[in-house]
């Protein structure tokens, strides 16, 4: 993993090479209890309703603990897929997707990702699918 580092007057922020993520990396998402649905999380938890993008954690930066203590309580369970399944198999799976996934830390949560791209319903069933859930409360 490459780190850069930057000064913002007394301030030092890492920026990682966004194309450094590993295919065996997962990317956490917190799932609200009206998208958890027969134990795991309906495909509707993966639409974007973030015009930015779709709202992940990048496991090397953070734990499935961590992730979901930055939510309220709402949130009951971390969800996670792979790099590779998003990198590769939706492409495999689907001629026109074209997404990406880029780190961007925020003040609070430093492991903050976006997956960009349009997410469409078929693909937003694959990672309902594939999903695993990894922690619940």
């Amino acid at each position: 993993m490459t780190l850069d580092y930057y000064y913002l007057g007394c301030l030092m922020i890492d920026v990682i090479d966004s194309n450094e993520f590993e295919p065996d990396d997962e990317l956490f998402r917190a799932v609200k209890s009206m998208f958890y649905k027969n134990n795991g999380p309906h495909y509707t938890a993966f639409y974007s309703r973030n015009s930015d993008g779709l709202s992940v954690d990048w496991s090397k930066l953070t734990t499935p603990e961590q992730s979901l203590s930055r939510h309220d309580e709402t949130y009951i369970c971390m969800s996670s897929v792979s790099v590779e399944f998003v990198q590769n198999a939706i492409k495999e799976l689907f001629d026109h997707a074209d997404l990406c996934i880029v780190h961007e830390p925020t003040d609070i949560n430093p492991a903050h990702c976006l997956i960009k791209g349009q997410i469409t319903q078929g693909m937003a069933k694959q990672f309902a699918r594939v999903c695993r859930v990894v922690l619940t409360r």
